[in-house]
């Protein structure tokens, strides 16, 4: 991670960028993505339980059906 911070910043200060702003701007990426990362995972799987919960409600017996299928 230090290889990739290093040419981050040493492609920042070749677009006059001072070392310390682009420090600061790769730790804030780093951070975003672990946020990210878990943010995009959860919004899937809520998704895939509100479906989930729709059609077991409303289509209970296909819904049921296709479980057993899958054995």
């Amino acid at each position: 991670m230090q290889e990739i911070k290093a040419k981050f910043v040493d492609s920042a200060i070749k677009q006059n960028i001072d070392i310390e702003t682009a420090s600061e701007i790769f730790d804030e990426i780093v951070y975003a993505n672990y946020y990210s990362f878990n943010k995009s995972h959860s919004i899937s799987y809520a998704l895939i339980s509100y479906i989930t919960a729709y059609l077991k409600c409303h289509y209970k017996n296909e819904f049921l059906e296709a479980l057993n299928k899958n054995k």
